[in-house]
């Protein structure tokens, strides 16, 4: 086995509300965020359509929907702390601290509450292997 190469982590399972898209949708409108993902998301289809992969995922990364998103997703996986939202939202999507926070409390009461984050992973326990006797060497004294 191939020490370098990394297995994906397990998760515990954890549902988002059916409506997670809308809200998403709903805050970047509220938030003057739309016109940057109409504008993106026009971009990652043109270079669809032309073909060109190059810059593809670089869009799509950077689209304000995609970057609320990810905070949603780290948030149900159990690595994003709520009080740290407000922060990341302001870096992430170079708006106000004060409409940051205002996202985050709106982020909270329409969808985070209603996502159960997974619980850590509990570090793998080690398997204590009894010494048996070495049957092919003496024994040192």
């Amino acid at each position: 086995m191939n020490k370098n190469i990394e297995t994906p982590k397990e998760t515990e399972s954890f549902e988002f509300p059916e409506e997670s898209s809308q809200i998403v949708a709903q805050l970047l409108e509220k938030y003057g965020l739309q016109k940057a993902q109409e504008e993106g998301v026009k971009k990652f289809v043109e270079l669809i359509e032309s073909r060109i992969p190059k810059g593809r995922n670089e869009i799509f990364e950077n689209l304000p929907g995609t970057k609320i998103s990810q905070l949603i997703r780290e948030y149900a996986e159990g690595g994003l702390i709520l009080e740290k939202l407000p922060n990341l939202l302001k870096e992430k999507l170079a708006i106000p601290e004060k409409e940051a926070q205002k996202l985050a409390n709106d982020l909270e009461g329409k969808l985070l509450n209603q996502i159960k984050p997974a619980a850590p992973a509990p570090p793998p326990e080690k398997m204590e292997h009894p010494q048996k006797p070495d049957t092919y060497r003496e024994p040192v004294e």
